[in-house]
């Protein structure tokens, strides 16, 4: 039986608040948004908005929603794999990588950079970027170990 999220009383319910409700969940291991399901009084998955004015033509609301959870047992070896990769390598660096002014449309993004060259001419080269700092490493991590 799922944990229910939230619900929706009506049609005019799920209009005015889907978008800020049904969005709120990501991935801990990549950063993805993790999709809502949405199942009417009926038990049938509501998955656009002619399932929801279905259910309101049917009586068949409230419209609960769950997020399903649970990590993928392969994205968390993953995870494994790459943190192991990262914490033995000690010229790799974790930043942030902000907005430089100008670059408004450009998103904030996490990076893994590798110190290269000796102590006195030494450079960074990035590796990889990521929105979450676990999607950072785990794309550094595959780019290097393929």
């Amino acid at each position: 039986m799922p944990k229910w999220a939230g619900e929706f009383v009506s049609y005019e319910d799920w209009v005015s608040k889907a978008t800020k409700r049904l969005t709120v969940a990501s991935s801990l291991v990549t950063g993805a948004q993790v999709p809502a399901i949405c199942v009417d009084a009926f038990g049938r998955r509501c998955t656009c908005g002619g399932d929801f004015m279905r259910a309101r033509d049917e009586g068949a609301y409230p419209v609960r929603y769950f997020f399903e959870c649970e990590e993928p047992e392969e994205e968390v070896a993953t995870l494994q794999a790459a943190l192991t990769w990262f914490g033995e390598h000690r010229n790799l660096e974790l930043d942030f990588d902000g907005k430089v002014y100008g670059d408004d449309d450009e998103p904030d993004l996490w990076r893994v950079t590798e110190k290269t060259g000796s102590i006195n001419d030494r450079e960074w080269d990035t590796i990889a970027h990521g929105e979450t700092p676990a999607a950072a490493i785990i794309a550094a991590y595959k780019r290097k170990n393929p």
